[in-house]
């Protein structure tokens, strides 16, 4: 028992080395902003839609304050067969701005071979003037700043250029909510954000979030865009993987200007709608998914070993090694997010995710996924 106690916790100890040393080497990678002038390229933002009336306003609003050029970009809001207020609220807008656009789909008018939020999205891209795609939805905000950072990812410092080599550029998303469950949900995102950047700094696609993704417009039609990939319930990732196996270059950004925030999922039963379509979307990972599983399988067995056992020096071991990983994977993070608040709840997010750990894999049984009113299956 014990010498599966020690293999245990060396398999956990790696996995959090690994992650560690993955993003730092991708954080590294940033660019610094480049001047603003006229001779940036033109920006297309898109926000998918679909009965937010309570959000869309403040979305619209931190956007039109970019510090990017307003001649320089455009934003496309795809109202997604709303039968809220969703498209008038967005109409006021147009009348205000002259680069907020509205495009409206309607039952009759969907694209009949893309799905859900894909669809929405290839009905901003069809419409869209950028050479550069930015994405977020429609119940987050913005940095001043995000426009002008993301971008700056994908030019040439020397002259405003973009870098065709570059393909994709993912960022992190926080958590809105001053309540103990937004605080846990953030500092989760904050996990698995820097889980997809060590990802992307060894090479390979983990994830990404689409609520704070760019796309070059080169890229995205090269690799065929969402009407030549496989749908799936996480169309971020399978837009990231295409994107890498196009032989395109990828980063992802920790910056507190490229910084997207989100809602809190509001119940417990929406969060697990919300973590049983990743999970889903998670399978297409292959051996990846298989060994996320076992290191995490590892912690969780070393806990029950130590109960077996009966011994508190195994019990301390596991806490001790629980803890020092996550401090070492998050804490580098919170202080460059300017989130030092969430690292007083390290404890908090440890026994929530092990509790998350051993109920996820139960909702994998009816691979169904729910997602606003609309119900897909993995395939």
């Amino acid at each position: 028992m014990k010498l599966l106690f020690i293999i245990c916790c060396i398999i956990y100890i790696l996995r959090i080395i690994i992650i560690v040393a993955a993003s730092y080497k991708e954080r590294k990678q940033k660019k610094e902003n480049v001047t603003i002038n006229d001779s940036l390229p033109f920006i297309s933002v898109i926000v998918p839609a679909r009965n937010e009336e309570k959000n869309i306003a403040e979305c619209i609003r931190s956007i039109t304050k970019s510090d990017y050029p307003k001649n320089k970009f455009e934003l496309i809001v795809v109202n997604d067969r709303s039968d809220d207020n969703t498209a008038n609220i967005v109409k006021q807008f147009t009348e205000e701005y002259d680069n907020v656009i509205l495009k409206n789909i309607t039952e009759e008018t969907k694209n009949q071979n893309l799905r859900g939020k894909p669809g929405a999205l290839q009905a901003g891209f069809d419409i869209a003037k950028g050479e550069i795609f930015l994405m977020t939805d429609a119940d987050c905000t913005v940095n001043e700043q995000w426009i002008t950072t993301i971008v700056s990812q994908f030019l040439n410092e020397d002259d405003n250029t973009i870098n065709k080599n570059v393909g994709l550029v993912a960022a992190y998303t926080s958590i809105k909510g001053e309540n103990i469950f937004a605080k846990f949900q953030d500092a989760e995102w904050t996990y698995m954000n820097t889980y997809a950047s060590a990802g992307i700094g060894l090479g390979t696609a983990l994830g990404c979030f689409g609520n704070n993704l760019a796309v070059s417009k080169e890229a995205y039609y090269k690799v065929g865009g969402y009407h030549n990939l496989e749908f799936s319930v996480t169309e971020d990732y399978t837009l990231l993987k295409a994107v890498l196996e196009g032989k395109y270059e990828v980063r992802h950004i920790c910056d507190k200007k490229t910084n997207v925030e989100t809602l809190a999922c509001p119940t417990i039963k929406e969060y697990i709608k919300q973590h049983k379509r990743w999970a889903i979307g998670g399978i297409s990972l292959g051996w990846k998914a298989f060994l996320h599983v076992l290191s995490s399988a590892c912690i969780t067995a070393t806990f029950i070993i130590a109960i077996i056992e009966t011994s508190l020096i195994l019990l301390a071991i596991n806490v001790i090694i629980r803890i020092l990983g996550d401090v070492f994977v998050l804490f580098p993070i919170y202080n460059i997010l300017d989130r030092r608040h969430l690292k007083r709840g390290i404890i908090i997010f440890i026994t929530m995710c092990s509790i998350l750990e051993i109920i996820i894999p139960f909702t994998l049984i009816n691979q169904e996924v729910e997602w606003k009113g609309q119900v897909f299956k993995k395939n």
